[in-house]
């Protein structure tokens, strides 16, 4: 039976619990102002790495960027220079006439870049690649035409960096990788036509995984067809469209891209250069860089 308590006992113990129940709500509000203030502070810290961590990435993007852009300018510059000098084998080729192609239409993508606002994420397909491949084509040429170190060592021939991406797609691309590579002696005269035979058949192997010709027919329905199949044209436009990349200098550059290593491989593999394949070690690496970043930028779509 509950005991009987007077006003002021009942009073007190009223007091007495309120006491309790506002110190328990202050201790709870303070543990929880105290969690959301380590939360800020933790926000902050968060926030400030990532400022830093963007702010450094910025200033790297930058300095590759303008390293392209001066690599670029600088073969350019080169090329130009010598057009009225002597006339070489390789500068009365298809080659020069290709990587002429290329350079415009790179420029004209780059114009067209710089001015026009693209509804993708920032991507490097579009971003870094144009200009190393137009880049790698003209330092090809200039490798061809005599401008390339000769003390280069040729350990570097053998040093890949698409041989796991290639097994990605299968073992036997890149074991022809191998192969390709094994072939680039500057010792071996027929070094260059070796490599090109490999590596055009490992190029159109890829072009075909990534753009299957069912693929390409229902997305493209009224696609270009050679012989009743999509054309390498078609399925190059097939995998820029699933990059939701809409602007068409970029696709003329990447049809241009493609046209100039097809057409370096027919070049070395023609014969009318002469012993195209007696190369150096120099212009092999050039040769082997212009091809290897082609095929990988074909494995990044």
């Amino acid at each position: 039976m509950p005991r009987k308590v007077s006003v002021q006992e009942y009073n007190r113990l009223v007091r007495q619990h309120n006491q309790k129940v506002n110190q328990e709500i202050k201790r709870r509000v303070d543990t929880y102002n105290r969690e959301v203030r380590n939360y800020n502070r933790e926000v902050d810290r968060v926030n400030s790495a990532n400022k830093r961590a963007l702010e450094t990435h910025n200033r790297d993007v930058r300095n590759f960027n303008s390293k392209q852009r001066q690599r670029y300018n600088q073969a350019v510059s080169f090329l130009r220079s010598t057009s009225q000098s002597t006339i070489t084998t390789y500068r009365t080729s298809s080659i020069h006439r290709s990587t002429v192609i290329l350079t415009d239409a790179y420029e004209k993508f780059e114009n067209d870049r710089q001015s026009t606002v693209l509804y993708v994420p920032e991507n490097r397909l579009y971003t870094d690649w144009p200009e190393k491949e137009a880049s790698n084509s003209v330092e090809l040429l200039n490798a061809l035409n005599g401008n390339f170190d000769p003390e280069i060592s040729s350990q570097f021939l053998q040093i890949s960096h698409i041989e796991n991406s290639l097994s990605g797609v299968s073992s036997d691309l890149a074991n022809r990788w191998k192969g390709a590579l094994f072939s680039l002696n500057h010792h071996n005269p027929d070094a260059a036509r070796h490599f090109c035979t490999s590596t055009r058949e490992i190029l159109t192997a890829i072009i075909d995984f990534k753009a299957p010709d069912s693929q390409v027919l229902f997305t493209i329905p009224d696609c270009e067809l050679y012989n009743g199949r999509p054309t390498r044209r078609s399925k190059l436009s097939y995998l820029i469209r699933n990059n939701s990349i809409d602007l068409s200098s970029f696709e003329n550059f990447v049809e241009k891209d493609i046209d100039d290593v097809i057409s370096l491989f027919e070049s070395l593999n023609s014969g009318t250069h002469g012993n195209a394949g007696k190369l150096e070690s120099g212009q092999l690496i050039k040769l082997k860089t212009r091809v290897e970043d082609s095929i990988n930028f074909i494995l990044q779509f």
